[in-house]
């Protein structure tokens, strides 16, 4: 077993790996993407998670209902 993996890690990553193994090819693709995120040597800056996050954010921001709230700011 590698250093530093218990066996506890080593069944998680069998369990991923077999789950791996069963994924349309189609879906490959996505989790390469989703693995590179993962392994990123920085962690995302601020700006970077607040661009991410405008639009799903802006279905609340961007209401009449928020307009009234911050009219008065």
């Amino acid at each position: 077993m590698p250093e530093g993996l218990h066996s506890e890690d080593m069944t998680r990553r069998e369990a991923i790996l077999t789950e791996v193994r069963e994924l349309p090819d189609g879906t490959l693709e996505a989790l390469a993407r989703f693995m590179h995120l993962l392994r990123a040597e920085r962690p995302m800056s601020k700006c970077e998670t607040a661009l991410l996050s405008e639009r799903s954010l802006g279905k609340d921001w961007n209401s009449r209902e928020e307009d009234d709230a911050w009219r008065d700011l």
